[in-house]
């Protein structure tokens, strides 16, 4: 969700992970993804598509083991229970891309979702996080 260059689909999809299906709202995301994923050889192996997360299904027809979320924060918390929809019972739910001092009110969203939190890693100003359902 949030695909932006497709680094995430990509590297899903060269750890094994299948199907990858990833969407941004963003067109030129989407040619930049698609291109990405040509130049590491994964283009077979990604669906990338033009979709707005907030025009989706209230409630998620297919569930996926692993979501990797790259939204800024507004959107991770505004749409916490559609991107919940989407989760498999023992999914992992991966957060990337919110602000250090953002990330405080993002996680209790998630938590008060029924997520526990399973790892946090920083890089300078960024905070990004793994949760399953408890």
């Amino acid at each position: 969700m949030g695909t932006g260059s497709g680094i995430l689909a990509i590297a899903a999809a060269k750890l094994g992970y299948h199907p990858v299906h990833a969407f941004d709202h963003d067109p030129t995301a989407i040619r930049v993804a698609n291109a990405n994923a040509l130049q590491n050889h994964a283009e077979g192996l990604i669906r990338f598509n033009h979709k707005d997360l907030s025009r989706m299904p209230a409630h998620a027809h297919r569930k996926f083991h692993l979501i990797c979320a790259n939204l800024v924060c507004d959107l991770l918390i505004e749409q916490s229970k559609r991107i919940l929809s989407f989760l498999e019972p023992n999914g992992i739910l991966v957060l990337a891309g919110t602000v250090v001092d953002q990330f405080p009110e993002v996680a209790s969203v998630y938590k008060a979702g029924g997520l526990k939190l399973l790892e946090i890693r920083t890089t300078k100003e960024w905070q990004s996080a793994a949760f399953t359902p408890r």
